[in-house]
């Protein structure tokens, strides 16, 4: 079945964020198809058509080449192709500078001490009295040709459709 032919959309991911090295993530959608997928690249500009958002409905009448052709950035990948699918959840940390130990520190030692890595909490629940940390989970595919990963935050499994989940490898080495 060719790119250009019509498929039956099996699940969409939605959140999906490509880290990049210089500071600045890519932003897309994964649109899964019964033999492809298409990870559309949302940005600003998402779309030609100056239309930010497209449904189930209005996707599904698009061939998978028609979809990856909706933004600049966009790829697609043959489901043949993907050897593998991870899910690894984590704690994003961020470093924070201690002024306390600032204050303190002696530059002629080897140990630096002044920033630590600390979890990256996203509220503070008022009744429990407690952080709530943030959690995030990887989500990695390997194919022949390459691996990408992506960040995303929810945990993608219970959502994955049944071609992605046949290929998930529960094993994900930390």
């Amino acid at each position: 079945m060719s790119a250009f032919e019509r498929e039956k959309i099996t699940g969409i991911l939605d959140d999906l964020v490509r880290v990049k090295f210089n500071a600045r993530n890519q932003r897309y959608k994964l649109v899964v198809f019964e033999s492809k997928l298409v990870f559309l690249r949302v940005n600003k500009r998402w779309f030609f058509r100056k239309k930010t958002d497209y449904s189930r409905d209005e996707l599904s009448s698009m061939s998978p080449m028609k979809v990856k052709r909706l933004s600049m950035g966009s790829f697609l990948v043959d489901l043949s192709d993907v050897i593998d699918v991870k899910v690894k959840e984590s704690i994003p940390f961020v470093l924070m500078l201690d002024p306390k130990e600032a204050t303190n520190f002696n530059f002629t030692g080897l140990e630096d001490d002044i920033v630590h890595e600390v979890p990256l909490v996203l509220r503070r629940d008022r009744v429990k009295g407690v952080d709530v940390v943030e959690h995030e989970w990887e989500l990695v595919f390997e194919t022949k040709q390459f691996t990408i990963s992506f960040i995303v935050p929810y945990d993608p499994r219970p959502v994955m459709p049944l071609v992605l989940s046949m290929k998930l490898d529960n094993v994900f080495d930390s």
